[in-house]
């Protein structure tokens, strides 16, 4: 078994090539004490293949300095993948091979304790291009962080009532209480806003987050059987791109309607040039639960022995179920809203779960409501191939804000 080496630049690195080293199995992982990326794609698919390794292997080896917790700490909420492993981890190797297995957990708890939601900016707070607020399942006062559940009498909830968290259609909220869908859109350099537009766009994302969260707390945190977990992970990883047009496409290289998509936005009048400056927000919703198909899989009686073309299916099928015209956006537990969502504002998205990863540019190909053939393979033209097994599902949505494109 070969160890899972994730490196800084995550953009040098392929797509599938994380989780192509699990193929044998899963030696120790050995993690950089940062992570870098362009490409918004390449944290959600390096997240997947270390959770991928937690199944196999609880060793991280990592030259990350955890001596001062606080510090440690505020480093960790910005480095994501490496605070995911630790959390799934057992233990924790150093420079030298010493155990800090205790400095790295405490390290990890203390940025769970201070990012439990994701700054307001204009709080005070730093908020930086890169966030992520997790529940970890297997440690009960992290199962429910504030930012993503609603602290009722009964206790923390993501039932349709937590939708307040996320979505409110308020213009003027008190800024203690701003929902996560206005956090997130804040997270671009534009910053909070108070004009209607803004207001518009951040409720819409909220209900979209809203939709894939409560999804993943009813679907990951067991198996079929309901039974828990020894360890799960769920999140939101939330990054601010500004870049040149020519670094976007450069940078999504590797899947070309990423690179396509990112060449043919729109800056307002005129021809897109290359140096035009591009700002958009990638949400990813991850988990390390079963897996997007895993569900109506196990129903079918298919456990650990469905074929590709079986497993395609249900992917596709969990795309296509709750259709049911409802424009709330606020109801069941479908995918059918955060598609109509991308599609409004001509945004990406990527699913990455089991042995496949879907992707549609939605300005390209919106979506439609049941979807006829030509969207057979959810927007893309030809048939996605089989990659390398992942545990758990990362959804990617690539979203533009509006108002701030500009060349």
């Amino acid at each position: 078994m070969k160890p899972l080496s994730v490196p800084q630049r995550l953009d040098k690195v392929g797509l599938d090539d994380l989780t192509a080293q699990l193929a044998d199995g899963a030696g120790p992982l050995s993690m950089a004490s940062t992570t870098v990326a362009t490409n918004p794609l390449a944290i959600p698919q390096a997240l997947l293949a270390v959770i991928s390794w937690s199944h196999m292997n609880r060793e991280v080896v990592t030259k990350f300095p955890f001596d001062d917790t606080e510090e440690a700490a505020r480093k960790l909420q910005r480095n994501t993948v490496l605070l995911v492993a630790i959390l799934m981890a057992e233990k924790v190797t150093g420079e030298g091979g010493a155990d800090v297995t205790v400095a790295a957990y405490r390290a990890a708890l203390a940025a769970l304790r201070q990012a439990d939601n994701i700054p307001a900016s204009g709080s005070g707070e730093s908020v930086g291009i890169e966030r992520a607020v997790i529940a970890v399942d297997h440690i009960p006062e992290y199962r429910s962080p504030q930012g993503l559940y609603l602290r009722s009498p009964r206790g923390a909830t993501i039932s349709h009532e937590a939708v307040e968290v996320y979505a409110k259609k308020l213009l003027d909220i008190p800024r203690p209480q701003w929902p996560l869908g206005w956090r997130v859109m804040g997270m671009s350099p534009v910053g909070l806003r108070h004009d209607e537009q803004f207001a518009r766009d951040a409720y819409n994302l909220g209900k979209a987050l809203f939709e894939l969260f409560q999804n993943t707390h009813e679907h990951a945190r067991t198996n079929a059987l309901d039974a828990r977990w020894n360890h799960s992970v769920r999140g939101v990883h939330v990054r601010a791109l500004t870049q040149p047009r020519l670094r976007l496409i450069q940078s999504g290289q590797q899947q070309r309607d990423l690179g396509e998509y990112f060449a043919a936005f729109p800056t307002g009048a005129g021809a897109p040039g290359l140096d035009d400056q591009l700002r958009f927000v990638a949400v990813t919703i991850f988990d390390s639960g079963p897996g997007l198909a895993a569900r109506t899989l196990w129903t079918d009686g298919l456990r650990g022995s469905a074929t590709p073309d079986q497993e395609l299916r249900a992917m596709l099928d969990a795309l296509r179920k709750h259709d049911t015209g409802d424009q709330d956006g606020l109801r069941g537990l479908g995918l059918t809203n955060v598609q109509r969502y991308l599609t409004d504002v001509g945004g990406y998205g990527m699913i990455r779960s089991g042995r496949f990863r879907l992707t549609r540019d939605f300005r390209a190909r919106p979506y439609t409501n049941g979807e006829d053939n030509s969207n057979k393979w959810w927007g893309q033209l030809r048939r996605p191939s089989v990659l390398a097994k992942v545990r758990g599902t990362a959804f990617t949505m690539v979203v533009p804000t509006r108002s701030a494109q500009h060349g």
